[in-house]
């Protein structure tokens, strides 16, 4: 019997907390804070949103958020060295959001490190749920590099089955490429 009054305690507390919204994770918390400097970064306002972004840092240096959006703005001024710092700082923050990876890998990509990019796009397929097709489709370009023809192939109808256009595409030259070689 008390155990059973016990477990509906617990239920109880647990439910209370859900409610009032103490589940949600310190980054879930920043995006709704740093709503603004998405909205800019999403607009490809690189310059006038990075010492916004500064300030912010001041007041929060633990915000992921933050430094992912750096990270972006980065990367969107293609100073990708910069990228893969700010990259590595929003990690030690919080590892488990996938942009993290993938714009690092973008990184990598741009300053043609195809190791280190395949294996950060891999991370960020995996912390993805293996829902981010861009991620895929620069897999599959990678993976073409290495002559790796088939696995291009099956990452490039993963991409195209989370509706990547591009990945359509190269898959389809990929595909008269081997029928013309054959």
């Amino acid at each position: 019997m008390e155990a059973v009054c016990i477990g509906f305690v617990f239920i109880g507390y647990i439910l209370l907390r859900l409610m009032l919204g103490h589940h949600r994770t310190p980054t879930m918390r920043d995006k709704k804070k740093h709503q603004d400097y998405i909205n800019q970064v999403t607009n490809k306002e690189y310059t006038d949103v990075l010492p916004k972004l500064e300030k912010a840092l001041l007041n929060t240096p633990e915000s992921a958020i933050c430094w992912l959006l750096k990270v972006a703005c980065h990367l969107g001024l293609r100073e990708y060295h910069q990228a893969i710092l700010y990259a590595d700082k929003a990690r030690n923050i919080d590892d488990n959001l996938y942009e993290i990876y993938y714009y690092k890998a973008l990184a990598y990509f741009h300053l043609s490190f195809f190791e280190e990019a395949l294996a950060e796009f891999n991370k960020a397929i995996w912390y993805s749920r293996e829902q981010c097709s861009d991620a895929f489709y620069y897999k599959g370009l990678l993976l073409l590099k290495y002559r790796e023809n088939e696995n291009a192939c099956r990452v490039f109808e993963k991409a195209i089955k989370l509706g990547h256009e591009k990945a359509n595409n190269a898959l389809l030259r990929l595909r008269n490429n081997i029928l013309a070689i054959e």
